[in-house]
């Protein structure tokens, strides 16, 4: 009976071509764990922003809202303890990546079902404050996750794990959106987001069929730093510091005031300053967080290093700037929340498919950076239709072509990205280098572009907001033709030599 099935899936591989890569159990695995990825990003930006709306919150409160995206920008500082520490029983009984994630996945779970009893119209600190909860599990279980598939794909599945990821990450955000919109047309908002909550089941059910992927090569040991090199380590810390700790009160002092920033900012610079004085010569504290950061540096140089850094954090700028006024702007022109449901929710999920595959097909054929020319271009594009759609009023068949054309691009662009960010990774390092990347990724559109976008819209209006989104796009582009002439690809995606 087994070799029946053997000889059929071999037949099967056999007429696949291109597509035989999707048919490798770790390749389809990825599909679920991006399940359980996508399924709370829209809990906290899309989803909310209608509960806000119907709730009579203003544009510009909800562009606000972006600040609880803050710990998908700041993993990266505790990406090295979630990398290194083992947990007690969990790593000993499931591994060291499968155990964070059911304990993520498990204060997830809670974290969602807290934020649906809360009531934004009577409180909306409490509101904000489950969702920043939420987002900061989402963030954990993501640092998990992107080392937990970057480690068990090898190089040639990448566009495909890529497109699988993307996929998987889309039914999350289709359940969240317009299965949420749903429940909460028929049952309210409680009942959606404790829906919502048993769902991530699907995420823990996945860790506990899957292996632990092997780990990697042990560490050479680590001889003390010279003195000059210490000290200069040393400083590197300790303006890292600084900088976040600026950073830090940045972020408060648009919530919550300047005296609230600059407190907040002192603190943590004076908190992590003190951590780098005392464990900066440690070298497990070397090999946790200060490796992670040199490889990336020394490997690409630092010029490159951050040319890199810069395209990631812009690549996404024109698609940001709708995360969190889609919702509202489809209310405001006239469709109702069981139309936004079926065409943003489910018609978008399908369309989404056809460019994330395409992606992986094409990455598995051009390669990487060709994919994310396409992608970005494609993307830009797009955000002229919302203006159309601005333009019109709510004309539910344009609102079907409007999703099309966004879906198939977003998904084109979306997944070569994130592939392109695998590719940067040392696999010695992927939870922090992977959390580096995806924290820019998502700083200059969570921390400015976001929270902006509601006083655009009310400076600007709908149409001329969406021609600028469009134009956002364009530094992304500039510093990608730059990368292709001084940096050699990436390799493609190519199928292992015969």
């Amino acid at each position: 009976m087994s070799t029946g099935l053997e000889r059929a899936v071999a037949r099967l591989r056999s007429r696949a071509g291109p597509l035989e890569v999707y048919l490798d159990r770790r390749v389809f695995s990825i599909l679920l764990l991006g399940f359980a990825a996508g399924l709370p990003l829209l809990l906290v930006l899309r989803t909310l922003s209608a509960w806000l709306a119907e709730d009579g919150i203003d544009t510009t409160t909800i562009g606000l809202f972006g600040f609880v995206m803050a710990p998908y920008t700041l993993k990266f500082l505790w990406a090295p303890l979630m990398d290194r520490l083992p947990l007690p029983v969990l790593s000993a009984a499931f591994g060291r990546r499968r155990s964070w994630l059911l304990l993520t996945q498990a204060c997830l779970i809670a974290a969602i079902f807290g934020l649906g009893q809360t009531d934004p119209g009577q409180d909306l600190f409490l509101t904000a404050l489950m969702a920043l909860l939420v987002a900061f599990c989402s963030a954990s279980q993501d640092i998990v996750i992107d080392a937990y598939r970057i480690e068990i794909l090898e190089e040639h599945q990448l566009g495909a794990g890529s497109a699988n990821y993307v996929t998987g990450y889309r039914i999350g955000m289709w359940v969240a959106a317009a299965g949420a919109l749903y429940l909460a047309d028929v049952a309210g908002w409680s009942v959606a987001y404790t829906a919502m909550a048993l769902l991530m089941l699907v995420g823990v059910a996945t860790v506990l069929l899957n292996p632990e992927p092997a780990p990697p090569p042990p560490d050479s040991a680590l001889e003390p730093p010279a003195a000059a090199g210490g000290r200069r380590q040393l400083g590197i810390l300790l303006l890292l510091a600084a900088a976040l700790g600026a950073f830090t009160g940045l972020l408060l002092g648009a919530g919550f005031g300047a005296r609230a920033g600059w407190l907040g900012g002192i603190a943590v610079a004076a908190v992590l300053a003190a951590l780098s004085t005392v464990f900066g010569h440690s070298p497990a504290f070397r090999q946790a967080v200060v490796e992670p950061f040199r490889d990336f540096l020394v490997r690409n140089g630092l010029a490159v290093a951050l040319v890199i850094l810069a395209f990631i954090s812009l690549f996404k700028a024109s698609d940001v700037l709708l995360t969190l006024m889609a919702n509202p702007f489809y209310l405001e022109i006239g469709f109702s929340k069981s139309q936004i449901a079926w065409v943003s929710g489910t018609f978008g999920l399908i369309v989404t498919f056809i460019g994330s595959y395409l992606a992986g097909t094409l990455i598995y054929r051009i390669g990487i950076l060709p994919g994310l020319w396409i992608g970005g271009v494609l993307m830009m594009a797009s955000n002229l239709m919302f203006a159309l759609l601005a333009w019109v009023g709510a004309s539910y068949p344009l609102f079907h072509v409007v999703i099309l054309v966004e879906n198939v691009s977003g998904g084109m662009g979306t997944t070569a990205f994130i592939a392109y960010l695998a590719s940067l990774c040392n696999r010695r390092y992927t939870a922090v280098q992977y959390a580096l990347l995806t924290s820019f990724m998502q700083m200059f559109g969570k921390f400015v572009v976001v929270p902006g976008s509601g006083f655009l819209v009310a400076a600007l209006g709908w149409i001329n907001f969406f021609v600028l989104s469009t134009l956002a796009g364009l530094p992304a582009l500039a510093l990608l033709w730059w990368l292709g002439r001084h940096v050699h690809a990436p390799l493609p995606a190519a199928a292992p030599a015969e």
